[in-house]
């Protein structure tokens, strides 16, 4: 099951996420997101929950099999303790969803 989010990214906004875990995401991008930077990445929860941020870097990108860029797998590095609580608990209840509807794939969709 896909959910509508938003990921920002330094000044950037990305719509393509392609799944998310507590420790990181995984989305579609054109290239803008630089390896080895520091990144505040800030993500629109859409249950209306809010936003949390997380302190990430790159930690791999390959080729998109579904369209022109790339993934990028950002590892997130630090996020505060309000933050993690409500990112793992969104976490865990979008995959409880997600095991119980019998879809694979992302969970994060802008």
């Amino acid at each position: 099951q896909l959910v509508p989010g938003r990921i920002h990214a330094r000044e950037m906004a990305y719509d393509e996420t392609i799944d998310i875990s507590e420790s990181g995401i995984r989305f579609q991008d054109n290239g803008d997101v630089p390896d080895d930077t520091p990144l505040l990445v800030r993500i629109q929860l859409p249950d209306g929950s809010g936003s949390v941020d997380h302190e990430g870097r790159v930690c791999w990108r390959k080729p998109s099999a579904t369209s022109r860029g790339e993934e990028v797998g950002i590892q997130f590095v630090h996020t505060s303790a309000r933050d993690k609580a409500l990112w793992e608990d969104f976490v865990r209840d979008q995959l409880g969803r997600q095991n119980n509807n019998g879809s694979g794939g992302g969970i994060l969709k802008g």
